[in-house]
């Protein structure tokens, strides 16, 4: 994965984990149960977390440079 498919999949699951922590999407996604709501907030949180240890930091550093 290169890194800016990791940086923008980090940045776009944190946002969505956001987005139903904070009850935004919940306005566009109907969940059938709190369990549901729960389980999608985990998934888009560990991609995220995912995608930011898949970045490759000394290759972002030495391309800024």
């Amino acid at each position: 994965m290169k890194n800016y498919q990791a940086i923008l999949t980090a940045l776009c699951s944190f946002s969505i984990f956001v987005g139903i922590v904070s009850g935004t999407i919940q306005n566009y996604i109907y969940f059938v149960g709190l369990p549901n709501e729960i389980g999608f907030a985990i998934i888009a949180g560990i991609i995220g977390m995912f995608g930011v240890i898949s970045i490759d930091f000394k290759k972002l550093l030495n391309g800024l440079n």
